[in-house]
């Protein structure tokens, strides 16, 4: 009878391990998701970066003989720009870099409302997904504790009716979790 006993701690401990990597995919995925959003905001930045240096070359002077980077190497310039985007759709503007041509001013009017919309859209959903995630995250939190102290309370309770139980409150909340994962990346 030993033996048995053994075997079903081997078991549960199996069974527990599982459990935790659940949690652990849970963050990873949470991470790559985040990593995804930043992804594709970076993109448009290089998008809008190669745009501005682009429209730096059709009108003499502008922006990038106002600094004083002609001679930089495109990567300076590059660099510059990107801190020209950051800095604009941040909506922080210092005003070192500034538009001298007409073509560069609706550039910078179009960077601006696009910019900022996009910028507020996508801090929006990810503050909205995280507290969906974190409120999703708490109750979760509390449905195991519960069905902890159900099983304090009753030690005769079959462990595989009280994995069952808690497979069934991770699927729900991985459900939940896809669910609210795949409205954000609709969303967007």
């Amino acid at each position: 009878f030993k033996i048995f006993k053994i075997i079903k701690k081997k078991q549960n401990k199996a069974l527990e391990d599982f459990f935790s990597n659940l949690s652990e995919s849970y963050y990873l995925e949470q991470l790559a998701s985040f990593l995804i959003y930043f992804l594709i905001f970076f993109l448009f930045i290089h998008l809008f970066i190669c745009l501005h240096i682009y429209f730096a070359y059709q009108s003499f002077p502008n922006w990038i003989t106002h600094t004083n980077i002609m001679n930089d190497s495109f990567f300076g310039k590059y660099v510059t720009s990107l801190y020209f985007m950051i800095t604009t759709m941040t909506t922080v503007g210092y005003g070192d870099i500034v538009c001298i041509s007409s073509i560069e001013r609706i550039y910078h009017i179009i960077l601006l409302v696009i910019g900022t919309l996009l910028y507020t859209f996508l801090v929006s959903k990810i503050g909205n997904y995280l507290r969906d995630q974190s409120h999703e995250q708490i109750k979760l939190s509390k449905d195991l504790k519960i069905l902890e102290n159900i099983r304090i309370t009753y030690p005769t309770m079959s462990f595989k009716l009280y994995t069952k139980i808690k497979s069934h409150l991770f699927t729900i909340f991985n459900k939940r979790k896809k669910t609210g994962l795949s409205l954000l990346i609709n969303g967007v």
